[in-house]
């Protein structure tokens, strides 16, 4: 039956890419957060492994991978989680680096404040809304590449199957005598990439009002909000710097 392959191939695909996202959210923001911290070699060793995975287009390495691992459906979700890792991880040294010298960290830091704490409190709170908005926006993505690679015959479908691999194989010798073979599979994938562009969209707009609204947003003097509230502390991070009195 079409209909119930699609529905559980909708569901595995979907699955994975959020995985995908989030594995590779994780570790790119990890790498993100000690490069950007830390500075000097560790950000050097960072960057340059960035740069080697983004040297190589997106589904090419993870062609790649997949060919070292073989063609497994774990495979293949290591070889994206991979190929993702490198937008989040500039992503989060990029929200970092700005911090390092931000005038209430380097207070917290004077107050005696361990890394830990600095990072827990002050740090992550401020940087991780651009790092959220990039993880919500590689879910389509990561979707759309598990499913090229169940075209390709790469993602190991075995008994939990791909919409990718229901477009491929037989659904191409049959297109012409029964094109729902093909239709309904597509369809289904456009409608998966679409919901999860919507979603990082929202989340977007959520974090950062202005960005969202465009020229238009920016022109009317519109700000963002932050996007966390510092944990623990009721004061703005500028205002406890400065010791000025809020309004009341």
């Amino acid at each position: 039956d079409v209909l119930s392959r699609v529905l559980n191939y909708a569901r595995h695909s979907l699955a994975t890419g959020f995985l995908v996202a989030a594995a590779a959210g994780l570790l790119g923001g990890l790498a993100g957060l000690a490069g950007g911290y830390l500075g000097g070699w560790a950000d050097t060793v960072v960057q340059r492994l960035v740069d080697a995975l983004m040297a190589l287009p997106l589904l090419v390495l993870a062609l790649a991978v997949v060919a070292a691992l073989g063609p497994s459906r774990w495979g293949a979700t290591v070889a994206l989680v991979v190929a993702f890792v490198p937008v989040p991880a500039r992503v989060g040294r990029a929200g970092v680096r700005p911090l390092r010298t931000a005038g209430y960290v380097e207070a917290a830091r004077v107050s005696g404040a361990g890394a830990s704490r600095v990072l827990s409190r002050h740090v992550l709170p401020n940087a991780a809304g651009p790092w959220l908005i990039v993880v919500s926006a590689q879910v389509g993505g990561a979707v759309l590449a598990e499913a090229s690679l169940g075209f390709l015959g790469l993602g190991g479908a075995g008994a939990a199957g791909s919409l990718g691999a229901m477009l491929g194989g037989q659904a191409q010798t049959y297109m012409h005598a029964a094109p729902w073979l093909v239709i309904c599979p597509g369809a289904v994938l456009v409608l998966l990439v679409l919901s999860a562009n919507l979603l990082g969209d929202a989340l977007a707009g959520a974090l950062d009002p202005a960005a969202a609204a465009g020229p238009a947003g920016r022109a009317s003097g519109a700000r963002p909000a932050p996007p966390f509230r510092r944990w623990g502390s009721r004061a703005s991070p500028a205002r406890a710097c400065t010791g000025s009195p809020g309004r009341p």
